[in-house]
């Protein structure tokens, strides 16, 4: 009976654990500081919240031509602090964030670049479930090189692989 008891509680914490997916319509406008020229990008993302490994999985695929670059936050629950794993291996970051567990209200990172320059982040979900971000890229002299603003505004499963089926051939 000690035995049942400890297999279903041991099932409902596991229940609990399961990773959550959100999708999202990405969309940036990056201005180059020097001569002030501003640029587009759009992107599709696939948000991975496992609860069970204390981690984040991003995806972003590119809407021009479907090129995916990945993001993974390693999340100390307790210190309320992450590292981030980038799929190029170019960058290494870590962070803040504000909220409960994989929950955040709101986060800030640095990223930095093999060559010395470096990107601070900040980032918030706001109602709804939109993600608003800010970026601003240093040269390893600290001068600001570009600004990014970034909003990701939730779509549905199906969206999101309807839009990765343009790709697909």
């Amino acid at each position: 009976m000690f035995v049942l008891m400890i297999l279903a509680c041991s099932d409902k914490g596991e229940e609990l654990q399961e990773p959550s997916v959100q999708h999202y319509e990405a969309s940036s406008l990056i201005t180059l500081e020097d001569s002030g020229m501003e640029f587009e990008e759009g992107y599709w993302v696939r948000r991975t919240m496992n609860p069970s490994e204390n981690s984040i999985f991003e995806e972003f695929v590119s809407s021009i031509d479907g090129t995916l670059i990945t993001y993974t936050y390693r999340v100390d629950i307790e210190a309320k602090t992450f590292e981030i794993d980038f799929s190029d291996e170019k960058y290494s970051g870590n962070g803040t964030f504000v909220g409960e567990g994989l929950d955040w209200s709101s986060w800030s990172s640095t990223s930095t670049h093999r060559d010395g320059n470096y990107v601070q982040s900040e980032d918030s979900m706001e109602a709804q479930g939109i993600i608003q971000s800010s970026k601003v890229g240093y040269s390893s002299a600290d001068s600001v090189d570009w600004r990014l603003e970034e909003e990701l505004l939730p779509i549905t499963q199906e969206e999101y692989e309807q839009a990765l089926s343009l790709f697909e051939e």
